[in-house]
């Protein structure tokens, strides 16, 4: 029978290799998972209200890019500061910044 810690969620055997390769993957997109942070200090942001957590750091172009959105169609403010969007490639995002992106809707 196995037997688990009371403050530790249960391990399920897991091939080493499938452990490696998933770490491997969510470290190259900056996903934060209990088994790839060890050793990795985690840099929590807010983007529009929304907390997130980042394993590695990143610029204000690297965000939009991995969110998928092109800069040229986007105001973005840290920390009630807006950014120009010359400099976004730039602008290194540091824990606790609060990021919002606004996008222009026309309408009639």
């Amino acid at each position: 029978m196995l037997q688990f810690a009371a403050d530790s969620p249960p391990v399920f055997p897991v091939r080493e290799e499938t452990l490696t390769q998933t770490a491997a993957l969510h470290h190259a997109i900056g996903l934060r998972t209990d088994r790839c942070r060890v050793g990795i200090s985690i840099m929590r942001i807010t983007v529009n209200g929304q907390p997130k957590e980042y394993d590695k750091p990143l610029t204000v172009g690297a965000l939009l890019q991995a969110l998928g959105i092109d800069p040229r169609t986007v105001v973005v403010e840290r920390n009630l500061e807006i950014l120009d969007r010359s400099s976004m490639d730039g602008e290194t995002i540091r824990d606790g910044d609060s990021i919002e992106i606004i996008r222009f809707v026309g309408g009639g």
